[in-house]
């Protein structure tokens, strides 16, 4: 009789823990239907030489790494099994001798491809005792100074600084510098994005005091391979907010890029369109985008969200 209480406390058990793994099994399907993809390309500019968009270092954060890749030889990169993010991802773009580059991603909820918006590198921040300070400036060209008509295999020949990678350490290498020169990671357009709308920015402020505003009219000049000029007016009847650039590849609209902004103000009240213009950079060449602005602020409501306009780069 003991024993018999005892096979039969071991099978409850046992029957218990079965139980409990079917139960467990079908949260871990569901969590693993709402993981996504992040696909894009980093490209270096000018600096047409193969191979150099190779071995970036692709990371995304929500405080702690979430996931990770590197370049392969085009510049492309995918990063898998990301989980869905209400709130907003950090994608950081990193590699010796180049600025640090980041991407806030708002609202994460489907599969992205952000090869909309190419991730131009700029080149010059040289790391000094494997650290970068973060900003293209003297420090750097003293560590081209270092390795001057140094070539690969030099005991002085230092790769980070060798930015068109052709093995030599020389003027080519100082112009690139001058041409970034005293640029920082904020200089680096778009550093924003959102998945589905822009909603995540203009929705309705917790204040009391809600003034209406409206955006009026839009157009797009200066249009070049990679970047347009944005000219827009709003209505804000009375104080400031915050104008917003925004583009979305037209054949591609799973993202909106968040690109520059400025302060538009009418502290006189007067109920007239204030006309601004904003640069959007980041673009590629022969593609079809839809821009946009869009307007916000503490304390207000916009009765017309946003005005946009459809445009097609150059081809050279």
């Amino acid at each position: 009789m003991k024993r018999f209480s005892v096979i039969l406390l071991v099978s409850i058990l046992l029957l218990s823990n079965i139980s409990n793994a079917s139960t467990n099994e079908g949260p871990s399907i569901s969590i693993l239907q709402d993981r996504y993809s992040i696909s894009g390309k980093v490209g270096v500019g000018s600096l047409d030489v193969p191979g150099i968009c190779s071995g970036f270092k692709i990371q995304l954060f929500n405080g702690d790494e979430v996931s990770s890749a590197v370049t392969g030889a085009d510049g492309s990169f995918k990063l898998n099994d990301i989980p869905k993010n209400p709130n907003s991802y950090i994608l950081r773009v990193t590699k010796d001798g180049f600025l640090d580059r980041e991407l806030t991603i708002y609202d994460f909820n489907k599969d992205i491809d952000l090869s909309g918006a190419v991730f131009n590198m700029m080149a010059g921040d040289i790391p000094v005792d494997g650290v970068k300070d973060g900003i293209i400036n003297m420090i750097d060209v003293f560590q081209i100074a270092k390795c001057f008509d140094t070539k690969s295999g030099d005991l002085l020949y230092n790769k980070s600084a060798d930015f068109n990678c052709d093995n030599t350490i020389n003027m080519n290498d100082l112009i690139i510098i001058a041409l970034n020169f005293n640029a920082i990671k904020g200089d680096y357009l778009p550093n924003k994005a959102t998945t589905g709308s822009l909603d995540y920015f203009y929705r309705d402020a917790n204040s009391s005091a809600r003034r209406e505003s409206s955006a009026e009219t839009s157009s797009v000049t200066d249009v070049t391979s990679k970047s347009a000029v944005f000219n827009g007016s709003a209505n804000i009847h009375y104080g400031s907010c915050i104008a917003y650039s925004a583009y979305y590849e037209t054949e591609n609209p799973s993202v909106f890029y968040i690109g520059d902004s400025l302060i538009i103000s009418d502290s006189m009240g007067h109920d007239c369109p204030i006309k601004f213009s904003m640069k959007i950079n980041g673009l590629k060449k022969n593609t079809n985008y839809t821009c946009m602005f869009f307007i916000v602020g503490n304390g207000w409501q916009s009765s017309d969200g946003y005005k946009s306009i459809e445009i097609t780069t150059l081809d050279k």
